[in-house]
């Protein structure tokens, strides 16, 4: 997902601090791009990662409302016995 994708590309300033400033130089340079390619494919990627996180806590949720719920669960034997797995520990649900 770069911009090509995303149509005509808006220019915003920032302010980081002499330090992050260094870091981001090196990561840019170490991974051959410039600051600016660096900093949005850092923001594409930390937007996708908010976005999964929020899609398991929709899932947890759900999961938890579909096993406490008499009428959701009503017809759980036609559904199969592994319809709904769900791993506490993981906080995912298991296909």
């Amino acid at each position: 997902m770069g911009p090509e994708s995303q149509g005509k590309s808006k220019r915003i300033n920032i302010l980081i601090n002499e330090s992050l400033n260094k870091q981001l130089s090196r990561a840019a340079k170490c991974s051959g791009v410039t600051k600016s390619a660096f900093v949005r494919v850092a923001l594409e990627r930390e937007f996708a990662r908010d976005k999964q996180l929020e899609l398991e806590c929709v899932v947890h949720d759900l999961a938890r409302l579909y096993e406490a719920s008499q009428e959701l669960t009503a017809f759980t034997s036609l559904d199969g016995e592994d319809f709904l797995l769900f791993d506490n520990e993981a906080k995912k649900v298991s296909p």
